[in-house]
């Protein structure tokens, strides 16, 4: 069972299409996960927790090696982009 297809049987948030997609015009497959967070973010009934921004693994907004590779300046790279 695939990632997207366990994410839609937990039933926490409405069930999405758990296809892969063409990665813009690359020959990759990738999930497109923002369906997936987007459904589950719906689902957050607490207003305080909804309105937080959405925030992926690091490597998603930093692509330098020597941060990517220390513990401290990711957490450091973390603590900066959450509010």
């Amino acid at each position: 069972m695939s990632a997207a297809e366990h994410c839609n049987e937990l039933g926490l948030a409405a069930p999405a299409e758990a296809t892969t997609r063409r990665y813009h015009d690359r020959p990759f497959q990738v999930l497109d996960a923002s369906r997936f967070a987007a459904a589950l973010r719906s689902g957050i009934s607490d207003p305080n927790l909804r309105s937080r921004p959405l925030h992926g693994a690091i490597d998603q907004y930093v692509d330098n090696i020597e941060v990517l590779g220390s513990a401290a300046l990711r957490t450091d790279a973390l603590v900066r982009q959450i509010p």
